[in-house]
């Protein structure tokens, strides 16, 4: 009787802390794509590649879509870019892994990072000859990273 008494509290914790750890497991891997406040209609308002800033009339007409774990960018002369993504909001700067499937980044997968602030989206993303996730938002040609900002489109 005893015995029954000594492994009962015991198991009974384990399986309480095991149902935690895969319930809270499951939450982070459910929140992993859930937005992050990125759902929605996003309008291309600047682009920074190593160092070099385009003109705003050059990103006049693109628009960024997002729903649920898929982006889509389009352009005025019907030019799509489509990629399916996954966040990491646990790294910092926050982690954004973007598996493209149009045009010439078909196949390809991107380690960037993203961050929001208040109606303003930054996504900062290595070229193909950088190396690793990049560090912060800056676009510079010695690192070799590409920096897009968008608005978020009022309807």
């Amino acid at each position: 009787m005893n015995f029954r008494r000594a492994w009962i509290a015991p198991v009974c914790l384990a399986m309480v802390g095991l149902g935690l750890g895969l319930a809270v497991a499951e939450a982070n891997a459910a929140g992993r794509n859930k937005g992050d406040g990125l759902s929605g209609r996003w309008t291309w308002v600047g682009f920074e590649q190593a160092g070099i800033v385009a003109a705003a009339d050059q990103l006049k007409g693109w628009v960024m879509t997002v729903k649920n774990d898929h982006l889509a960018i389009e352009g005025p002369s019907r030019a799509r870019i489509e990629a399916d993504f996954t966040l990491d909001t646990t790294s910092r700067p926050k982690g954004i892994d973007l598996a493209f499937f149009s045009n010439q980044t078909r196949g390809k997968t991107v380690a960037g990072i993203y961050e929001i602030r208040g109606e303003t989206l930054r996504i900062c993303i290595p070229s193909a000859l950088a190396k690793g996730r990049p560090k912060d938002f800056a676009a510079t040609s010695a690192n070799g990273c590409t920096l897009y900002v968008f608005a978020r489109k009022r309807l």
